[in-house]
């Protein structure tokens, strides 16, 4: 499940911290002016490639978990999550397929033979175009602050619900682009990705995707 969590990041301090940082957001009133922001936003994005910060908060370590890595995008629906430490470890969407290289071991999924594979697939599908704010799958709220707009989400589905209950997107007002996505899964555990160092729309190899 833990590929799972990582997939659902469609996303990257202490609990005090993000409590704190919660209480400078204000609720928006005019939520169909952001959403339309951020789909024109996703919809002019051909390409993303991004340096990540991971933190896995969890209440048994004194201590976070930090991985970093690099993240790629490309339309439609090509995405590659390459962690180069502490450890290196890939995940790729290519061509209908999820390919997974584990140090040496490469292995390979079909999106369609597998249902919890759809459901990840479609999520990311829905982040990329900026209509994950949309999705019936999740209840949505928005608040902004001067610096973001958050949109804060809560599972419905019960499969995504037992192990996430609530996934916060932060979209940087300066260009719509995510910034970070803090996935709760109670008060104490949740895991922060930063997006640092972003191009947009610039040329990126097709042998990116391939892994084997």
């Amino acid at each position: 499940m833990n590929f799972l969590k990582i997939i659902i990041l469609v996303v990257s301090f202490g609990v005090t911290t993000l409590i704190a940082q919660d209480k400078s957001f204000k609720e928006i009133t005019n939520i169909e002016q952001v959403k339309t922001k951020i789909a024109e936003y996703s919809s002019k994005t051909n390409s993303i490639k991004s340096d990540f910060v991971q933190e896995k908060h969890l209440e048994i370590l004194e201590t976070p978990l930090i991985s970093k890595g690099k993240f790629y995008y490309k339309k439609q629906n090509n995405i590659r999550w390459e962690y180069t430490e502490p450890l290196k470890y890939i995940i790729v969407i290519h061509n209908g397929k999820f390919t997974i290289k584990d140090e040496t071991k490469v292995s390979e999924y079909d999106i369609e033979s597998n249902k919890m594979f759809k459901e990840i697939n479609n999520m990311i599908i829905t982040s990329m175009k900026g209509e994950i704010i949309n999705n019936k799958d999740f209840n949505a709220s928005f608040y902004e602050n001067n610096t973001y707009y958050l949109a804060k989400l809560k599972p419905n589905k019960k499969e995504i619900a037992d192990f996430i209950s609530t996934i916060k997107i932060f979209f940087d007002k300066k260009d719509f682009s995510v910034s970070k996505v803090i996935m709760v899964e109670s008060e104490q555990d949740y895991t922060q990705i930063i997006f640092k160092n972003k191009s947009i729309n610039i040329i990126l190899n097709e042998s990116i995707f391939n892994i084997k």
